[in-house]
């Protein structure tokens, strides 16, 4: 089902989509320019952050280490990314699941944490 709907996407938007498997890949494509994608996603209007590699690399590395879902989508005329999806299982946002707990069952649910283009 998760390669369909990835050969779909890919198909819709003519970026080829990874699901990161492992942390060499991740520290591949951060060094391929996912630090720098990430950096400007959230270094412009509204939050005008400033990010260093090192404090990028510690974000993605968390989310992955949490077991974090992360997928890049990647230019084919580049090779570079162009955009990122992170989630990570909603048992690591405490606040959210000190709201929801009482009303559903958490442990299954997971959290949409990071989107850049």
């Amino acid at each position: 089902m998760e390669n369909e709907l990835m050969r779909q996407a890919t198909q819709k938007t003519g970026l080829k989509l990874i699901k990161i498997k492992s942390k060499d890949e991740l520290e591949d494509l951060l060094r391929s320019g996912l630090n720098t994608l990430y950096a400007d996603v959230f270094g412009g209007e509204p939050y005008n952050e400033i990010f260093s590699e090192e404090e990028v690399d510690t974000i993605f590395m968390d989310y992955f280490d949490k077991n974090g879902e992360i997928f890049v989508g990647i230019c084919p005329a580049t090779q570079k990314p162009v955009s990122f999806v992170v989630s990570t299982p909603l048992k690591y946002k405490f606040d959210i699941v000190r709201l929801l707990e009482p009303e559903m069952d958490t442990k299954d649910s997971a959290y949409f944490a990071e989107d850049g283009v």
